[in-house]
């Protein structure tokens, strides 16, 4: 749901960076994103639509010096197909999306006659965009591989420290 929204707008991130470092552009000189860019002021989350508020002149107009065309998105966009977009769009807004989302089913589930849920419930969540992932990884399983690859680093690390 929101990779199709995001996508023009990563696609002009993406754009932005690889002109960035076509000029040698210093990280110091680089575009703050975190500084400029809110998702609030991009999206409009809902439990059954996420809408899009930015254009690509809106992304334009702040950022001097950025003027991106619609061509440009539209090729760079074009590199996304078939691919995994979760893993190439910028995580920040994954993230925050996530967390309004269910933050929005919350406040369905909870209110007194939710309009996607049979019945009321109560439901306490206590996560924010910068906690939520450690708050939702209490309920997640390791999986043995992860377990067998965390013991071989294990004793390679202290073999190899043994050794010195």
């Amino acid at each position: 749901m929101i990779n199709n929204k995001a996508s023009a707008l990563n696609a002009w991130i993406m754009v932005i960076r690889e002109k960035e470092r076509q000029k040698c552009v210093s990280d110091r000189e680089k575009l703050n994103l975190d500084d400029i860019i809110k998702f609030d002021k991009l999206f409009s989350v809902r439990v059954d639509d996420v809408t899009s508020r930015y254009n690509t002149d809106s992304l334009n107009s702040r950022f001097d010096g950025n003027d991106i065309t619609e061509n440009e998105i539209r090729e760079r966009e074009n590199t996304f197909s078939g691919k995994d977009r979760g893993c190439l769009f910028r995580g920040k807004y994954e993230i925050a999306f996530l967390t309004k989302f269910l933050r929005k089913i919350q406040d369905d589930l909870c209110c007194r006659s939710p309009k996607y849920f049979p019945e009321k419930r109560k439901v306490s969540f206590n996560f924010t965009d910068g906690n939520i992932l450690s708050e939702l990884s209490r309920f997640a399983d390791t999986s043995q591989c992860l377990r067998d690859y965390l013991k071989d680093i294990k004793a390679k690390y202290y073999a190899q420290s043994d050794r010195q």
